[in-house]
């Protein structure tokens, strides 16, 4: 504004501009100068505001090292490692009491579908249980643990072993 009365718009780039932080949060009073005058206004620097991320999904990145199991062990998660994803494309691996864990029976022999679920997501993997093998036994004698009911005989009778009780006994 001119002592005339006039009015004339200045181009940005003659001023020198000062003030301006975005370092801090808070209110940042801006000084515009062109030749020798100044003008001040105030600005507010407010935090940025994050979007909360949206989980969407879960994977298995590593199986558990235990993946056979025999009739009445429990599930053993040793190694196992779950990641979520996130809708902003970012990645979080999760520590092992955050989710939860259903599926495995070790009651009966088969494959066990373990379902890991975090918030509403869910993966899965598979294990395998088996019945546990029977060593080989190895026949060490038998023995007569009761005589047949008959023992005496006429020439020409035939053998007739009721009663007769033949034991085997292994190692």
């Amino acid at each position: 504004v001119y002592d005339n009365g006039t009015e004339q718009d200045v181009l940005l780039s003659e001023c020198s501009i000062e003030g301006f932080s975005s370092e801090t949060g808070g209110t940042k009073t801006i000084k515009v100068s062109y030749q020798e005058f100044s003008a001040e206004f105030e600005i507010e620097v407010k935090a940025a505001v994050t979007p909360e991320k949206v989980l969407t999904s879960i994977r298995i990145d590593q199986n558990p090292g235990k993946m056979e199991y025999l009739i009445g062990e429990e599930l053993n998660l040793d190694g196992l490692v779950v990641t979520a994803v996130y809708d902003d494309e970012s990645e979080e691996p999760l520590a092992g009491g955050s989710y939860s864990v259903t599926g495995f029976d070790s009651d009966t022999e088969g494959t066990k579908t373990v379902t890991i679920q975090y918030k509403e997501q869910t993966a899965e993997f598979t294990v395998q249980v088996k019945e546990a093998e029977q060593p080989e036994k190895i026949l060490r004698e038998i023995r007569i643990d009761q005589m047949p009911d008959k023992t005496e005989y006429f020439v020409g009778d035939e053998l007739n072993l009721t009663g007769l009780q033949v034991m085997a006994v292994y190692d």
